[in-house]
């Protein structure tokens, strides 16, 4: 991504909101990851916009990752390095094991100083995944993440995006995620009525077992 294509911007008149605008989970740059990873038939779980403030705890996602494709596609507004508070990654995190030796780390644990494997959270080995302005990050939420290091005002968008249901205990785990969330699988109004067709596609698998839309 360049320039003028809104991503360096940050000024209050652009910055995320123009990003929003420029439709970016339908921008083929974009399209193409999930296409590519998950299928053509691949739908839309969400999209994001942060201000990062400080440090994230080391996380995974839940169980339902396990049974369908799932990648988060991550776009930082300013330059990272793993000084700063970029993304960190613990490689191999993702396939999990019995026993699951990483589980300390998966859970939902946001105390920060709190000791794993003996070892304060910014020991523990992992790779940083340091960004300028117009890098884009693709990962799945199975992999244990987390940033460290970073002060204030760290801006972060991002779109995560689901490989099409094909088994009942996929909709099951689907049905299960939705369930005990309250933000995702929840379709917008605005992707809903798009004029463009790609991104009402996009948001059919929800819509179709009967999730809420968001007046967005």
């Amino acid at each position: 991504f360049q320039a003028e294509d809104g991503i360096r911007d940050r000024s209050p008149s652009r910055g995320l909101g123009d990003v929003y605008k420029r439709q970016l989970v339908d921008d083929e740059r974009i399209h193409q990851i999930p296409a590519s990873l998950l299928g053509e038939d691949f739908w839309l779980d969400g999209t994001e916009g942060h201000l990062r403030v400080g440090d994230t705890a080391w996380h995974g996602d839940t169980d339902v990752t396990g049974v369908l494709g799932w990648v988060k596609v991550a776009i930082y507004l300013d330059p990272l390095a793993r000084e700063d508070g970029c993304l960190r990654v613990i490689p191999g995190s993702h396939r999990w094991n019995q026993p699951d030796l990483l589980a300390p780390l998966r859970a939902s644990d946001t105390s920060l100083d709190s000791q794993r494997f003996g070892l304060q959270p910014t020991e523990i080995p992992s790779v940083a995944l340091e960004t300028r302005p117009g890098d884009v990050l693709v990962f799945t939420e199975r992999i244990i993440h987390g940033a460290f290091g970073g002060g204030v005002g760290r801006h972060q968008i991002c779109a995560s995006f689901v490989e099409a249901i094909k088994t009942e205990e996929q909709e099951r785990k689907v049905m299960e995620f939705y369930k005990s969330s309250n933000y995702s699988m929840r379709p917008v109004r605005r992707n809903v009525e798009s004029d463009r067709p790609r991104i009402r596609r996009m948001v059919q698998t929800p819509l179709s077992l009967g999730f809420e839309v968001f007046d967005i």
